[in-house]
């Protein structure tokens, strides 16, 4: 949970609030209700320029550097303080 919690923090946290319920440029949803399914798949379009809403320039270079790991733990981290 440690690591997820970084992780937001540093990467997430400064657009999507501190319990990922904003919707940046109201672009897209919440990431704190996303599956994980689609956090990975919305993450890694980005990268892969598959996905943009608009915003992908903003967020390619977050997507890049944030593994599979990163996200699964983000995810962890997100459900732990929505409940």
């Amino acid at each position: 949970m440690i690591d997820g919690e970084k992780v937001y923090k540093n990467k997430c946290q400064s657009c999507h609030d501190t319990k990922g319920e904003l919707t940046p440029y109201n672009t897209s949803a919440a990431i704190n209700t996303l599956s994980l399914d689609k956090l990975k798949e919305t993450l890694r379009g980005y990268s892969m320029d598959s996905y943009n809403n608009g915003f992908a320039i903003i967020m390619k270079p977050y997507s890049e550097l944030t593994t599979s790991n990163d996200i699964k733990n983000i995810y962890k981290y997100l459900k732990s303080i929505n409940k």
